[in-house]
């Protein structure tokens, strides 16, 4: 995303980034003659590498970091262990939900929702990510989710993907590597370089 300003267009912000990542796509064809590459993105790039990669047969693959995640049950169970083993944050959290205030109306927060400018991804029901995920299976489409301790309110276990979808045929084309001490931006040297470790792995074995 940047800092560059939204340009003037009357398309909508989901419409133009769409626009944008295929004239990067077409740009690498043109310049090489031919376009195979593998969409990354961090967040809501984690969105706009996901949806590429759906949209363009020219994305062989993907990589995500702090993507969608959909809760298993397994989650709440490993939430709730968490919060045993450290007592003085589940005191923290229960005087939370006991003062907790309505921050703000009903209309604000559809008005929030419908606001295309948000900087955040929005989960797809589950049957728009299985039709997404049929798409890049068909395709032979490899893909690596990568999550962070940042994202620990939707994701707090490895594997915690593939349970979310038990039995579903397009859980052989992804992967699932969790790194739960990093931050959402793997600010921390040793983080990054297992972050990029993680990586380089995966492309060694399926590129």
């Amino acid at each position: 995303q940047g800092d560059s300003t939204r340009i003037a267009s009357p398309s909508s912000r989901t419409e133009q980034i769409t626009k944008d990542m295929l004239a990067a796509l077409d740009c690498l064809e043109t310049q090489f003659n031919h376009c195979s590459v593998i969409s990354f993105g961090l967040c809501t790039g984690a969105e706009n590498a996901h949806k590429i990669a759906v949209k363009d047969d020219r994305v062989k693959g993907l990589v995500w970091i702090d993507g969608y995640g959909y809760l298993s049950p397994k989650f709440n169970r490993v939430k709730f262990l968490k919060k045993l083993s450290q007592p003085f944050n589940l005191i923290k959290a229960l005087i939370k939900r006991l003062t907790k205030t309505k921050a703000m109306s009903s209309e604000s927060s559809d008005n929030q929702a419908n606001n295309v400018d948000d900087y955040v991804w929005r989960l797809p029901e589950k049957s728009q990510y299985k039709a997404d995920m049929e798409v890049l299976h068909q395709r032979e489409a490899k893909c690596l989710y990568v999550y962070s301790g940042g994202v620990q309110s939707y994701y707090n276990y490895q594997g915690q993907m593939k349970d979310a979808f038990p039995g579903e045929f397009f859980t052989q084309i992804f992967e699932e590597v969790y790194f739960p001490k990093a931050d959402h931006t793997f600010f921390m040297l040793n983080d990054k370089h297992s972050l990029f470790d993680a990586i380089k792995n995966w492309l060694s074995r399926h590129y």
